[in-house]
């Protein structure tokens, strides 16, 4: 394919990891030929090349991979070094209030060198109220071993750690003997099974 052989003939290591913005306002955010809003991406002019265009995407890659806790950082910075000022600026922002608290409280009890690429804010979350050493280490076989989130909680509560289910089912039955009967031999095959 063609998009394939001129991507070959790209060397990823020379161009640039991100790309820095060009123009930032309230509503808007333009990297190169793109646009960024709260609604989506426009392009603000024709003939883009793959790689302007893959070095977009590197950067979109870097933001959203740690955006919660570059969110936490930065609002932990503003308050240490502006105290009032900061928390009236982001009063004033468009922030959800639970949102950023949680962000800055993971942030602040996860230091950087803490942090794992690979791992996710649930991930820091469910290791954030352990000590820094004991969380270094959760959080290094978490990702030596690829727990989930789900599997981490386990582990750090201590409690048994069963695979994360791979689906869902809904059943509906028309009689409630009919339906426990169903439970009592999907349970006897190990199948977690919750009924109302």
């Amino acid at each position: 394919m063609e998009i394939q052989k001129n991507m070959q003939e790209t060397s990823l290591e020379s161009t640039p990891a991100v790309v820095v913005p060009d123009v930032v306002s309230t509503d808007f955010v333009n990297m190169g030929s793109f646009q960024f809003t709260r609604k989506g991406m426009s392009v603000l002019k024709e003939d883009i090349g793959l790689q302007e265009w893959g070095e977009v995407g590197r950067t979109l890659a870097v933001l959203t991979a740690g955006i919660q806790l570059c969110v936490g950082d930065w609002l932990n910075y503003g308050e240490s070094q502006y105290g009032e000022q900061a928390a009236q600026y982001i009063d004033a922002s468009d922030w959800c209030e639970d949102t950023i608290r949680v962000y800055r409280w993971v942030a602040g009890q996860v230091p950087m060198q803490n942090r794992i690429d690979g791992l996710t804010v649930g991930h820091y979350m469910s290791a954030a109220t352990l000590p820094e050493a004991e969380q270094k280490a959760f959080l290094q076989r978490a990702h030596d071993e690829g727990w989930t989130v789900r599997q981490l909680k386990a582990h750090v509560s201590g409690s048994d750690v069963k695979a994360d289910p791979q689906y869902s089912i809904v059943l509906r039955f028309e009689t409630e003997q009919g339906r426990d009967d169903v439970a009592t031999e999907l349970r006897s095959k190990g199948y977690e099974i919750e009924t109302r």
